[in-house]
């Protein structure tokens, strides 16, 4: 075959595989899609690159605990507010830069990303402090593991580890005696766990 029809079915080939998806992964770049919504595997590095940016380091949050939030963050917030313990976003900012203080940032102005990170997770936090928080929670993620679709490079979303990884949170909150600072324990919570499945490579 002459060399430039090599390189350009080579070309053509590389193109054909970039747009296939391994199985039960959806759309390429996908991470998972619910509800409507597709989180990419770059919105993900943006939000783990925010908070490792704007915290100088000190703040880790992990591409499955950054895709949990992203993916239920809202419903978090909608449930709170119906179980009355409503998290506005100006609260959000508010708490956002208290957390980064205490990561020694100095005058922080936290970007979108650590904001609605901040916002979700403050959320979440505010639910399980109220009698009906838990039976809201399982409900928002029952609803993510029955219908979502999730790339095996994340893992298996599950209710019970999304439960699990609360109760962990919630322990460690209580051992570091956060006070109302809590909130920041649970920026360690995620719904994933590692795919029974030979291809998965892990986030």
């Amino acid at each position: 075959m002459p060399m430039l029809r090599r390189v350009v079915a080579l070309a053509a080939g590389s193109l054909f595989l970039a747009s296939c998806a391994v199985p039960g992964q959806g759309a390429p770049g996908s991470l998972a899609s619910w509800d409507g919504q597709t989180v990419t595997s770059s919105q993900v590095d943006a939000i783990t690159q925010a908070w490792d940016d704007e915290t100088d380091g000190a703040q880790i949050v992990t591409r499955r605990v950054a895709l949990t939030y992203e993916l239920l963050g809202d419903a978090f917030i909608d449930a709170a507010a119906e179980a009355g313990t409503p998290v506005r976003e100006g609260d959000a900012r508010s708490l956002a830069q208290m957390w980064l203080t205490a990561a020694g940032i100095e005058n922080p102005e936290p970007g979108p990303e650590v904001v609605a990170s901040t916002h979700a997770i403050a959320a979440l936090y505010a639910l399980t402090t109220v009698p009906d928080g838990r039976a809201l929670i399982e409900e928002a993620a029952a609803a993510l593991e029955e219908d979502g679709t999730f790339s095996p490079r994340v893992g298996e979303f599950t209710t019970e580890q999304l439960i699990t990884s609360i109760t962990q949170a919630y322990t460690i909150a209580d051992s570091l005696g956060l006070g109302d600072q809590s909130f920041i324990a649970f920026s360690r919570v995620s719904g994933f766990a590692d795919a029974d499945q030979p291809w998965a490579a892990h986030e």
